[in-house]
């Protein structure tokens, strides 16, 4: 929806400025999205790894809704990064317990570069662990990305979704998982 209403608004303003209707069409049938926009990076083991660069709670709110709607019988992981300014720091530590809505599994990271925000003015990652879960959503915390990669090879099944939400490099969690995941279906 999110996506569409995007659309929408830049068609409105090109036909508004003139644009050939036609050309227009013609662009949109070929377009292939934006990189780090619930690209699927890779499939192994029958589970989808798809990246974004969500990070705000609205943007993953409306990410796992998009992918909840393609894929509504999976299992969907939401994986987490808090590595942008904002989502690292406590000023949205309420709005994410919401923000995972349509989550079957969450797992939250550590804040990367914790350093680079004052203790008191960082995301309580635990204490918003703890709050999903009471919420209902089946959330995890892990500090270090190899630890995420092996909880997640332990329990996803073929058929389910990784959707990865970070604004960066997530410690190449994307290829470390496809790996992973690659080992059991070639065992």
């Amino acid at each position: 929806d999110h996506n569409l209403q995007n659309t929408a608004g830049v068609v409105g303003l090109l036909l508004e400025l003139g644009l050939d209707p036609k050309k227009l069409s013609d662009g949109l049938k070929s377009f292939e999205g934006i990189k780090r926009r619930q690209e699927i990076r890779g499939v192994a083991y029958g589970v989808t790894v798809i990246d974004d660069f969500a990070h705000h709670p609205t943007a993953i709110r409306e990410t796992i809704k998009a992918i909840r709607s393609k894929y509504p019988e999976q299992k969907i992981w939401s994986i987490f990064e808090p590595r942008s300014n904002t989502s690292k720091r406590n000023i949205f530590q309420n709005d994410y317990i919401s923000a995972f809505e349509g989550s079957d599994v969450a797992i939250i990271a550590g804040v990367h570069r914790p350093e680079k925000v004052a203790e008191e003015d960082r995301l309580n990652v635990p204490l918003l662990v703890e709050k999903m879960n009471k919420h209902g959503i089946d959330t995890h915390h892990f500090e270090k990305t190899d630890d995420i990669v092996d909880f997640v090879v332990q329990n996803a099944a073929s058929g389910d979704v990784l959707l990865i939400m970070s604004n960066g490099g997530f410690d190449n969690i994307h290829e470390k998982l496809l790996q992973a995941l690659g080992k059991i279906e070639n065992a």
